[in-house]
């Protein structure tokens, strides 16, 4: 299993993707450059996770690190600008680019891996309900 977010997803490219400049205040930059962190982590465990972790590379593969630099900066970006989502009402699914660029990499990963490669194997792990 990966244990760190692939070298195509950076702090920098996170914080170009969200429009954030350094203010030129290092107590602040500092804050958010570990909120950022945070949410850049997440976001890639995440994805990672939901897409598998058991070929060697395949996050870094010329194939996949396109998408998965646009899936991990999406939900990173929603992480940092939505810290807290709790609801108890209905929920609905807000993030349709991870959901469709997560089912692209599981094609992509099942071919890798010697699978099936329609990349269905189960929209809920990022929807967060059933089909």
């Amino acid at each position: 299993m990966a244990d760190e977010t692939p070298n195509t997803v950076t702090i920098d490219g996170l914080k170009r993707s969200l429009r954030i400049i350094d203010t030129g205040n290092t107590t602040i930059d500092t804050q958010t450059n570990a909120i950022l962190t945070g949410c850049l982590n997440a976001a890639g465990q995440y994805v990672q996770n939901a897409v598998g972790t058991d070929v060697d590379g395949f996050f870094d593969g010329d194939k996949v690190k396109e998408l998965y630099a646009i899936a991990v900066y999406a939900l990173a970006a929603t992480y940092y600008q939505n810290p807290a989502s709790i609801s108890t009402g209905q929920t609905y699914d807000v993030n349709p680019v991870l959901n469709s660029i997560v089912g692209q990499l599981r094609g992509e990963y099942a071919v890798q891996s010697g699978g099936d490669d329609d990349g269905a194997t189960s929209q809920s792990s990022t929807t967060g309900h059933s089909d």
